[in-house]
C-alpha cells in the first residue's frame, strides 16, 4: 500500500469518528419538536458537536408531543446551563444510541425508566 492510500485510509477512518468543524446548537425553544428545541439539536449534531441551552430557558417538557425520549444519535456534549427536563412522569428523558456523551448543569426530573430490552420501567 502506498504512502498515499495509507494517508487516505487513516483520513477516512478518523473522518467517521469525527468531522473536522464542529459545530454549536443553542436550544432557545422549550418546545418538544421543530426548529431551536433540544429534540432537532440532537437530531442534527453530529460527533463531536456541542448543544447549548439558553440560560434561563426553564423546563423542557419532553414526550408532550412526541410521545418520545429525546434521541443521543453519537457522542455529544450538552451544556444545560442550569435548565431542567421533564419527563413528564410518563417518558424515559434520554435514549443514547452510540458514543461517548457529556451532560453538564442540566437537571433530569419526573423521566420514567425503562429496561435496555423492554423493560416495563417498573
Amino acid at each position: 500500500m502506498s504512502l498515499l492510500a495509507r494517508s487516505s485510509a487513516i483520513f477516512f477512518f478518523v473522518g467517521l469518528a469525527f468531522h473536522l468543524d464542529a459545530t454549536i446548537f443553542t436550544v432557545t425553544s422549550t418546545a418538544d419538536t421543530g426548529a431551536d428545541t433540544l429534540r432537532d439539536a440532537l437530531l442534527n449534531a453530529q460527533s463531536g458537536d456541542t448543544i447549548n441551552i439558553m440560560p434561563g430557558l426553564g423546563t423542557i417538557n419532553i414526550g408532550s408531543t412526541t410521545n418520545t425520549a429525546l434521541p443521543i444519535l453519537i457522542g455529544v456534549s450538552i451544556n444545560g446551563n442550569n435548565n431542567t427536563i421533564s419527563g413528564q412522569d410518563t417518558y424515559p428523558i434520554f435514549f443514547a444510541f452510540s458514543g461517548a456523551n457529556t451532560i453538564d448543569n442540566l437537571t433530569l426530573m419526573n423521566g420514567k425508566g425503562l429496561g435496555g430490552d423492554g423493560g416495563a420501567g417498573h
